[in-house]
């Protein structure tokens, strides 16, 4: 069996609308996909809100 290679992906400077609060989140990959990473269940960790926005450039933008 192939081991799955373990990635991670931190998201900095997100915003709740629903309580206000700011965060940043590092998500980890642990599967052997190797395509583009897609987040859909992505939530506040304070309220369980899913209006989360970036306070300033593009989602999911890397330099």
């Amino acid at each position: 069996m192939k081991e799955a290679k373990i990635t991670h992906m931190k998201l900095e400077n997100l915003y709740c609308a629903r309580c206000g609060s700011e965060f940043d989140i590092i998500v980890k990959r642990t599967t052997g996909y190797s395509g583009p990473m897609h987040i859909p269940n992505l939530y506040c960790p304070f309220c369980g809100g899913r209006r989360l926005i970036k306070k300033q450039g593009v989602f999911f933008h890397e330099p």
